[in-house]
C-alpha cells in the first residue's frame, strides 16, 4: 500500500478541524447509478467482478423503466449508467434502454462508462444521435494486445473488436452532441496524450483513440490510472505485483474522519434490483438498504429505512464495513467541496425525508 503524501496530511488537518467545529459538506444534488448489467465481457485482476457471486444479470427493459419513473418522480432527472461491475453492452437491449431514458419528459441527462468492446457498429450509430446522452467514458486496459490480455485474462480478438470500434465511433462521432472521452491503465512508465504529436508511426490501440478524439467535438483523455483499492481486500498489493506494471493498492485519499459523501445520495439500483447506498465498492450485501423489485423506491431511499439508518450510524462511529474502509473514493463529509453546492447532513436527511414522503403509496 503506498504511504500518504504531504497532501493528505494537509487534507487530514482541514478535515479533522472541520468535524471539531461541526462543519458538514454534503453534496445537495448527487446523480443516481442504475446498474443496466451486472455482468462482464472482461476478467480484470484489479476488480472485485472475479469473486463477484451476486447480481451477474442483465436489468430487464420493464424493471429499467419502472426505477427510472420512480426515481423521475422523487426529483432526480440526472442518472448514471455505469455498472458497479459489468459493462453496458453486454445488455443486447441497451439502445432499448436508452430510448427509455430519451423518451421520459423527467430525464435531462445520463453518461457512463464502458469498455466499449460489446458494442455494434449500429448501436453505436444509434448512440451517437441521442440527445440526453451527456457523457461516454471508454475505459482502456492496456497499450497492446499482450499487456490488455494481461490485465483482462481475455483473448487478442477481444482487444482487437476494441480497436475496430473505436474506429467506427471515430467515423461517427462527428454528430454527437456529448463529451467522449477515454483514459488508460497499463504500464506506470507509460505517458502518451491523443493530443500530443505523434512520435512515430504508433500501435493500433494509441492510433485509433488519437483519430477519435481528433474527430469528435468534444473529447477529453484523463490519462493513465495506475492507483487502485482493494476492494474490501479482495484485490492485494501482490497480485497487482504480478502484473509488472507499477500498479499501485492505494487507501482513502483524504483522512476517513465521520460519514462518507456517497451515503448521502450516491446511491445505486443494481441490475438485480437490490439498492446499495454507494455505488463504489461493496460487491457483498454490506451496504444493500432494500429491493426495487419488492419495494418502491421512495421507501428504500427514505432516510427512515432502518437499513440505511444502521449503514450510517456505523459511519458516524468510524465503524466502517470492509468495502468502504479500504475505498479510495472515500470522502468525508468534514471535507470542504469545491465548485458543489453544499448542506448539512440534517439538511440532506430533512429534504431527503420530504422528497420520499411525499411519494410514499
Amino acid at each position: 500500500m503506498r504511504s500518504h503524501t504531504l497532501k493528505y496530511y494537509k487534507h487530514s488537518l482541514r478535515v479533522y478541524w472541520n468535524r471539531l467545529l461541526g462543519r458538514e459538506f454534503v453534496e445537495a444534488n448527487k446523480s443516481p447509478c442504475i446498474e443496466i448489467s451486472g455482468v462482464c465481457n472482461l476478467n480484470c485482476v484489479f476488480c472485485a467482478y472475479r469473486e463477484k457471486s451476486e447480481a451477474k444479470v442483465v436489468m430487464s427493459t420493464e424493471a429499467f423503466a419502472r426505477h427510472v419513473d420512480q426515481l423521475v418522480q422523487l426529483g432526480y432527472g440526472h442518472f448514471g449508467l455505469t455498472p458497479q461491475t459489468g459493462d453496458v453492452f453486454v445488455d443486447k437491449h441497451v439502445a432499448d434502454k436508452l430510448d427509455v431514458l430519451e423518451a421520459h419528459p423527467g430525464v435531462t441527462g445520463y453518461e457512463f462508462i464502458t469498455n466499449l468492446i460489446g458494442a455494434s457498429p449500429e448501436t453505436l450509430k444509434h448512440m451517437m444521435g441521442l440527445k440526453k446522452l451527456t457523457r461516454m467514458y471508454i475505459s482502456l486496459y492496456g497499450r497492446d494486445a499482450d499487456s490488455f490480455q494481461k490485465i483482462t485474462d481475455r483473448k487478442s480478438h477481444q482487444f482487437d473488436r476494441l480497436v475496430a470500434n473505436l474506429d467506427t465511433l471515430a467515423d461517427l462521432s462527428p454528430e454527437f452532441q456529448g463529451v467522449l472521452g477515454s483514459f488508460i491503465m497499463t504500464d506506470s512508465d507509460f505517458s502518451w496524450s491523443p493530443f500530443d504529436a505523434p512520435q512515430g508511426e504508433e500501435p493500433p490501440l494509441l492510433a485509433a483513440v488519437r483519430r477519435l478524439a481528433q474527430s469528435a467535438p468534444r473529447f477529453d483523455w484523463s490519462g493513465n490510472h495506475i492507483d487502485f483499492d482493494s476492494w474490501g481486500g479482495r484485490v492485494t498489493q501482490q497480485t497487482l505485483d504480478n502484473l509488472g506494471m507499477g500498479f499501485n493498492l492505494v487507501g482513502p485519499t483524504v483522512p476517513m474522519a465521520g460519514p462518507c459523501s456517497m451515503l448521502f445520495g450516491g446511491f445505486i439500483v443494481l441490475a438485480d434490483g437490490k439498492v446499495n447506498a454507494c455505488a463504489c465498492r461493496a460487491v457483498d450485501s454490506s451496504l444493500v438498504i432494500g429491493d426495487a423489485n419488492v419495494q418502491p423506491l421512495a421507501e428504500i431511499l427514505h432516510p427512515d429505512n432502518p437499513a440505511y439508518r444502521v449503514i450510517l450510524e456505523r459511519h458516524r462511529k468510524s465503524d466502517y464495513p470492509d468495502a468502504c474502509r479500504d475505498c479510495k473514493i472515500f470522502t468525508s463529509i468534514h471535507r470542504r467541496k469545491r465548485h458543489a453546492d453544499t448542506v448539512t447532513v440534517e439538511q440532506y436527511l430533512e429534504a431527503q425525508r420530504e422528497r420520499c414522503s411525499g411519494r410514499k403509496a
